[in-house]
């Protein structure tokens, strides 16, 4: 999507534009081409079309950027600015550091939705989480399960995973636990005498153990068995709760990996596995590392893309440290409407690190940019106000669009929606604040060095 609005800008838009401009200079209106605007005077008519294109700049505006731009600059203003901005990072940082990490998978379903009864239901009367089940499985294999010391240390491990806070009840089947007990009570003598799969053999035509077992063990074509499990449950797990889960997987993973019988294999013979819950217990555990991670380096790339187009060093910590501030604060903004860091706000955070940077890079560059002829006698509040007059107008109908492009997802209450809204209605919000409000009155305090380079505008060198 981004590569084909990149392909867009510079083909189509830049079509469009240009017809648009024959448009104007021909006096005809933008709703009906086909009819031609009267001047209203001889003298309009001569005019020339610098003045009347400076003329019709002077728009609501860009007349609102010119006061606006007046009152920022003013000495109170600038440490009132820095002040206000100073005191949002540290209450972003604070806030951030509150934030958890969870998601309640029934906010992702409508309100009226019939599982949340039912969830309400199971909970109230079966005391359980009727939304998630805890359920898990024991697998052993690829062992000699004939081996009294394999049973042995199978159950061991069992006994072990038990143990752990997370867990209540061991298995209520459990087949080396049975098969001791029948070979225990035969009194056949060719049965006691027999192999381990022979013993098998009688124990699995046996009922119940038939109807225990039936599914649970796996055998080859000679009657080995190769696979074998049982069914726990992590009861004391709370549903919603990330940290109680993370620490069951981490605990269960560290006591896996510890067995004598795993111990240099390329795959463990003994463990458990919960289907869904260990993909979303895992992912709890890992979450917040990979975002710093992505968040570094995102900042990284930040710098040396500032340095590539803006070629200020000065420039480049500005927007690098805009970028980080607004981080923080949007995740300040999660906590304080509720949300948490999640799957989806993961995304929002990501995704941050690029929308930033498109609102402040354009104020810098515009900045930066000085023409020697017109621009070396402008002091650096007279540049900024310039700026802002120009770039900044853009910039605020960028962020005005954008927040009234995400503003009906608002009025929906399921949580990809609410999630979506307010991560992009409070980056949209922080990112133009920072870049109106906040860089202009840094760049107030910076002369642009003029280190020339090839670039030609109406014939005249530009210097950035």
């Amino acid at each position: 999507m981004i590569f084909i609005n990149y392909v867009f800008q510079f083909t189509y838009f830049i079509a469009i534009c240009s017809i648009d401009d024959r448009r104007v200079k021909a006096n005809r209106y933008d709703c009906c081409l086909c009819i031609k605007r009267e001047l209203k005077s001889e003298d309009e008519t001569t005019q020339p079309t610098d003045e009347r294109s400076e003329k019709n700049e002077l728009s609501l505006s860009t007349r609102f950027m010119d006061k606006y731009a007046d009152i920022l600059l003013k000495p109170f203003s600038k440490l009132f600015v820095i002040v206000s901005f100073s005191t949002l990072l540290g209450l972003g940082i604070f806030y951030a550091n509150k934030i958890e990490t969870k998601i309640d998978f029934l906010d992702l379903y409508p309100e009226d939705s019939y599982l949340k009864e039912y969830v309400d239901a199971v909970e109230q009367y079966a005391n359980v989480s009727g939304f998630a089940s805890n359920d898990a499985y024991f697998y052993f294999r690829d062992e000699d399960f004939g081996d009294p010391g394999v049973q042995e240390q199978m159950q061991q491990y069992v006994d072990e995973i038990v143990d752990m806070p997370f867990v209540s009840n061991p298995p209520l089947t459990f087949w080396p636990r049975d098969f001791q007990s029948f070979v225990k009570v035969q009194t056949n003598e060719s049965l006691l005498n027999a192999t381990f799969n022979e013993q098998l053999d009688v124990f699995l035509e046996t009922s119940p153990y038939k109807e225990l077992y039936s599914n649970d063990i796996i055998r080859d074509e000679n009657g080995t068995m190769t696979l074998s499990r049982a069914h726990f449950t992590y009861d004391q797990v709370t549903y919603g709760d990330s940290e109680s889960q993370t620490k069951a997987f981490l605990t269960q993973k560290a006591i896996t990996e510890n067995q004598e019988i795993n111990d240099g294999s390329a795959f463990a013979s003994f463990f458990n596995h919960s289907q869904y819950n260990f993909l979303i217990w895992q992912t709890w555990g890992i979450l917040m590392k990979e975002i710093v991670t992505t968040l570094i380096l995102g900042l990284i790339c930040v710098f040396f893309v500032s340095m590539i187009f803006v070629k200020q060093l000065i420039g480049a910590f500005i927007l690098t440290g805009v970028v980080t501030a607004v981080y923080f604060e949007l995740v300040a903004v999660y906590y304080l409407t509720g949300l948490s860091i999640n799957h989806l706000t993961s995304m929002g955070l990501i995704t941050c690190l690029g929308l930033v940077v498109d609102f402040s890079i354009h104020i810098c560059l515009a900045y930066f940019r000085v023409d020697v002829e017109s621009d070396s006698g402008l002091s650096k509040n007279e540049r900024v106000k310039r700026v802002l007059m120009t770039m900044g107008e853009s910039v605020s109908h960028g962020a005005i669009t954008t927040f009234l492009g995400v503003l009906p997802l608002g009025f929906n209450q399921n949580l990809t929606y609410r999630s979506m809204f307010v991560t992009f209605s409070g980056l949209t919000s922080l990112a133009s604040a920072h870049a109106l409000i906040l860089v202009p009155v840094l760049l107030s305090f910076i002369n642009p060095s003029k280190e020339p380079i090839f670039l030609k505008r109406d014939g005249r060198m530009a210097y950035i």
